[in-house]
């Protein structure tokens, strides 16, 4: 399943879907959740792919919290 997610981040990294991702970690450096940065069109492109990631579809993800952002303009292409 792993392999999975991580081929499928490769090729929405290279369709631009994926900007980049960062473990939590906790006091010990134990990973305590994950932040996926995204950048899909549309609701429904976000949709599509949340129906088929590996990670959610077999639950490794169990909370997932999706949050609208907006890139600052020192960093906007």
């Amino acid at each position: 399943m792993r392999e999975k997610h991580v081929n499928m981040g490769h090729d929405m990294k290279k369709a631009g879907n994926y900007l980049f991702s960062v473990a939590m970690l906790d006091d010990e450096g134990k990973m305590s959740g994950s932040i996926m940065v995204m950048d899909f069109k549309s609701k429904k492109e976000l949709d599509d792919w949340m129906k088929i990631e590996p990670y959610i579809t077999n639950k490794v993800w169990e909370t997932i919290e999706v949050i609208p952002c907006q890139v600052g303009p020192s960093f906007a292409k």
